[in-house]
């Protein structure tokens, strides 16, 4: 089978193409270089003790690549990676020209060519690894596989980045590289005031907050040692993506890119912390592209130039909470940036943060394991509650299954947790939060021992107790029923009970009859003798419906521990 530019008639150079960035290409050639080993089967550098080989023949694979592939990007007259010419930050950077399709063909080449290594004996005199080959592939599969998860990662991570940087500046970017890294990260400038954190973790560099001019920014302290400390002096003027450790400024490591602008002046950095995940290869290059959109956000922020069309998903979800929605447009926005829909299947949970465990398991530690939890999750603080908002179609879950989760969670921490009836439209989101708040509420007043209700499982015992809390239910229940406990205590009979199972199974004998035990023709009679001493005209829809209320309303008497009305003299 041909490579790709010979089975689209591309075999002539094609310069200037942009389809494949530049950040991109360095990903896939690199993904590249790592199998590169398993073609040395194909070009064999011999091992010079006669052992056959012992890796691959950089000089026969370049020469063979001139003639397979004569436009892939070279430098030194051997196959690299373009580079961009620095400044990186140029709103038109230059690049070295590549030909992407070339990538395409090198790609489809090592596919094709890749063989499976079936020994390693390491020769220590020379300090190289032996190799032996098989005629099997399996190796291509995992290559194919790393491949595609490039250009799904990549380029889900390039278009929502441009929808941040074009729909909602600093603070959308921000939330995008929360979700893409899945570690915190944090933008300051030039004056250590922070520009943009989306989330706080424990671990990350702690600041002070101005409540005067809303301004947070390091700790004096901290801003001090960093100005008289030599190796972070130095860092100043690097380029690229870094590491930087000092036990000082965080216990973790950090990856940082440095921000210049035009004239090449600091202007600040983006940081990105090693706290809920480890590190990946690709998150140097990832993070030097992310820092690109960054600091044109940060410079479009000083020619007062900030998009006002934009809120962040944090702050829609908090407006949604006190039910003082923005536009719509804005909030399509702002969930098209995670690739959800307004008719997606949703849900809402309310967690309340034990005082005796706020120490132990602090807020940021219980939000960290939600997000890992459900990875589609969005989840924030308000006061002493943690609000989750799940979106079960792009998590591809049932409600079931989450339900599970949620109840070992809760029981694992002994967290009460209020959860919402599932909603199909992004705009019932505040009556989601609403009904998460009444489960909560209502599940910790009448049952303290259950840590996770749904709204479903409360809703019509919630009715009821509101309806007490405005009438009696002296006055609203029916006398008749009244009548009927009165009547049982005295004459040691069970008619109340006989017709509150006969109004919930809709009047079905044989079913009723099952579920009391008895004949049917004993209920028959049961029921005949409730109607001559009560006069109920059960055969109206209306008020079987109210008497089941009123069922519901004397429960939530008994249940709450306080004495039955009396029956009317």
């Amino acid at each position: 089978m041909g490579l790709y530019t010979e089975r689209h008639g591309m075999r002539t150079p094609i310069k200037k193409t942009d389809s494949i960035s530049i950040k991109a290409y360095s990903l896939l050639y690199d993904c590249c270089t790592r199998y590169f080993e398993h073609l040395a089967w194909k070009y064999p550098e011999e091992c010079p003790d006669g052992n056959g080989c012992c890796g691959l023949d950089l000089e026969k694979f370049n020469s063979d690549m001139e003639f397979e592939i004569p436009t892939l990007f070279r430098k030194d007259g051997f196959i690299d990676k373009p580079r961009s010419i620095k400044n990186i930050f140029e709103d038109e950077p230059i690049n070295d020209e590549f030909d992407q399709y070339a990538l395409l063909d090198l790609i489809e080449f090592v596919a094709q060519n890749v063989r499976d290594i079936t020994r390693r004996s390491y020769h220590s005199f020379f300090r190289h690894n032996d190799l032996s080959f098989g005629t099997t592939n399996a190796i291509a599969g995992k290559f194919v596989d790393e491949i595609n998860d490039i250009f799904h990662r990549y380029h889900e991570f390039e278009m929502r980045l441009y929808e941040a940087l074009y729909n909602g500046g600093l603070s959308a970017l921000s939330n995008v590289a929360l979700s893409f890294f899945k570690n915190p990260m944090q933008v300051h400038d030039e004056k250590f005031i922070l520009l943009s954190r989306p989330q706080y973790v424990s671990g990350m560099t702690e600041v002070d907050y101005d409540e005067k001019t809303g301004i947070s920014s390091f700790k004096l302290d901290l801003i001090n040692t960093l100005k008289y400390d030599k190796d972070y002096i130095k860092t100043l003027s690097a380029r690229g993506a870094h590491f930087w450790i000092k036990p000082y400024l965080t216990p973790y490591r950090v990856m940082y890119v440095n921000l210049f602008d035009r004239n090449n002046r600091y202007r600040g950095r983006v940081i990105l912390n090693e706290i809920n995940s480890i590190f990946h290869p690709s998150h140097f290059q990832m993070l030097e592209y992310f820092a690109e959109f960054v600091l044109r956000a940060v410079t479009a922020t000083s020619r007062r130039e900030k998009d006002k069309t934009y809120v962040s998903f944090e702050m829609l979800l908090k407006h949604c909470l006190k039910g003082s929605w923005p536009s719509r447009e804005m909030a399509l926005k702002a969930i098209s940036l995670y690739n959800w829909q307004e008719e997606d299947t949703y849900l809402c949970v309310k967690i309340l943060i034990p005082n005796n465990n706020r120490e132990i398991n602090s807020e940021d530690i219980l939000v960290i394991s939600l997000m890992l939890l459900f990875k589609q999750c969005k989840v924030f603080v308000d006061n002493n509650y943690i609000w989750l908002v799940e979106n079960l179609s792009a998590e591809k879950m049932t409600l079931e299954t989450f339900q599970k989760k949620m109840r070992e969670f809760s029981k694992e921490g002994a967290y009460h947790c209020g959860q919402s009836a599932v909603f199909h439209d992004f705009f019932r989101m505040t009556q989601g939060f609403q009904q998460a708040s009444m489960a909560l509420k209502f599940s910790r007043k009448y049952q303290p021992d259950v840590l996770y209700t749904p709204f479903s499982d409360i809703v019509n015992r919630y009715l009821m107790s509101r309806i007490r809390e405005d009438i009696s239910v002296e006055t609203i229940c029916h006398e008749k029923l009244l009548f009927l406990q009165e009547y049982d205590a005295k004459k040691g009979t069970d008619h109340f009970h006989t017709l509150r199972v006969y109004l919930e199974n809709e009047r079905n004998l044989t079913l009723v009859s099952s579920l009391l035990h008895v004949h049917r023709s004993t209920l028959q009679y049961r029921i005949e003798k409730l109607e001559e001493l009560t006069e109920l005209p059960l055969d109206d829809a209306e008020l079987r419906f109210y008497l089941l209320c009123c069922f519901r309303l004397l429960d939530e008497v008994r249940e709450a521990g306080t004495a039955g009305p009396s029956s009317p003299r």
